[in-house]
């Protein structure tokens, strides 16, 4: 049985369900954390009755603690059970507090409803499609108000730091920009060193496509806070991203040291999907190191956990990245295979920036096949994506794709229609680049 102010730590195996007993009398408040440790749990809190109070859960390798509130409705003793959520995984221990327990208080039901709402989001945000991942929106959006009316800083930004990985996921990189900045200061006050690291490090992938120099900046900051918690996860994902950074700046090598590390951590914690993360960053590092089969061995072992945890976002983006390198290593067959495996999951979860990478690439790999129909009709769909990302870059290249397509049907006029959109838009970024560069020197 739970005490006020007592810590419990038990472990918790595969097939198994630890139990505590926590008892309250009708209309008393109780308040328990739950320190995973890591692991990967599912939490469920029963009334006397029997009856389910709150179901909760958590990402694996997760670090942060997770609260259970209630007011309860009889008295009597109410039932805590946690279960590891793979049955694969191995046995961990974990940490269960009861913080409080006393007569409820006004203040008690907007905490209750806030949580409520935050982990209602969380599961929706677990499924990953396009509709789930906007109703999670939704569901936060409603906790931040009810965190604001009761003061708790921490809750209210971390709340807003898993709010911008929502809107990343539907490819809205501005939208979530802005949540990881305002969770921040709000990390900050409230003295949470493991929600001001998980915000630096959003910020930093944020950040990284246009100043990928200033990216590291905040990576090399959530570094050392994540150290200092210590969140072994949290250091692994960051890690992780500082090894992609190394990669845009062209140091494959300084790239693999951080991606290997990253890969280790992640397993050392029992963080699969962030393990699968890593591999696919080491096969973007081998692809850079012209070590393409170690890029698609790579790769491959992430599968079968992606399928099997049903993560389609993430093996949308693996079978776009091993279509790459099979092309790269004359695979033409298989990498048309991997090309068109990947986009029905990427239009599944609403992945609008993927779909519009392996629609480009499965275009350009269409006209090396010599069917420039089927590379015209395939690049003319990225061109309303391209629109709406506002990539130019993205734009430039599918219409010069589109005219050479043109050219291989004996088009000239049509060819020569897009070549000259193509050419208006390299100018405009080029003209962007050299403006910018003024701005810069006269600063």
């Amino acid at each position: 049985m739970l005490q006020p102010g007592n810590s419990v730590r038990a472990d918790l195996r595969s097939g198994q369900i630890t139990s505590f007993e926590i008892r309250a009398n009708a209309g008393e408040y109780f308040r328990a954390l739950v320190r995973p440790n890591g692991a990967q749990i599912n939490i469920r809190l029963s009334a006397p009755s029997g009856g389910a109070m709150a179901n909760l859960m958590n990402e694996a390798g997760e670090q942060r603690t997770l609260p259970i509130s209630v007011i309860a409705p009889q008295k009597g003793a109410y039932r805590l059970e946690v279960t590891l959520a793979d049955p694969d995984a191995p046995a961990r221990d974990f940490e269960c507090t009861l913080v409080e327990l006393r007569e409820a208080k006004p203040a008690d039901e907007i905490r209750i409803a806030a949580e409520k709402a935050f982990n209602e989001g969380k599961r929706l945000q677990s499924e990953g499609s396009k509709e789930s991942l906007n109703q999670a929106i939704a569901k936060f959006e409603a906790a931040l108000p009810q965190w604001r009316a009761i003061g708790d800083q921490a809750e209210e930004g971390h709340t807003l730091d898993i709010m911008g990985d929502a809107y990343w996921s539907l490819g809205q990189g501005a939208k979530a920009n802005d949540c990881y900045k305002k969770a921040l200061p709000l990390a900050k006050a409230a003295g949470d060193q493991a929600g001001e690291a998980s915000a630096l490090s959003n910020i930093g992938v944020a950040t990284s496509l246009r100043e990928p120099k200033k990216a590291l900046e905040f990576f090399e900051e959530s570094l050392r806070l994540s150290r200092a918690v210590p969140d072994r996860n949290l250091e692994a994902t960051t890690l992780n991203n500082v090894g992609s950074i190394y990669v845009l700046l062209g140091e494959p090598r300084k790239a693999r040291d951080y991606a290997l590390q990253a890969r280790e951590l992640k397993r050392e914690v029992g963080d699969r999907q962030g393990e699968m993360t890593a591999l696919a960053n080491l096969a973007t590092v081998y692809a850079a190191l012209g070590e393409t089969h170690q890029a698609v061995e790579a790769l491959s072992e992430t599968l079968p956990l992606r399928r099997k945890l049903h993560d389609q976002r993430g093996e949308a983006n693996t079978l776009l990245n091993m279509a790459t390198s099979e092309v790269q290593l004359g695979e033409l067959d298989k990498g048309l295979e991997s090309y068109r495996a990947s986009l029905p999951l990427s239009r599944a979860v609403g992945d609008r920036r993927g779909e519009a990478r392996t629609l480009a690439n499965l275009g350009a790999l269409y006209m090396a096949l010599g069917t420039p129909q089927e590379a015209l009709t395939t690049l003319q769909q990225v061109l309303p994506i391209s629109h709406e990302l506002s990539d130019r870059h993205l734009e430039e290249s599918v219409l010069t794709n589109i005219a050479r397509s043109y050219l291989q049907l004996g088009e000239a006029q049509h060819a020569l229609d897009y070549g000259m959109q193509a050419l208006a838009i390299q100018k405009q970024i080029l003209g962007a680049a050299i403006l910018l560069g003024g701005i810069h020197a006269a600063g």
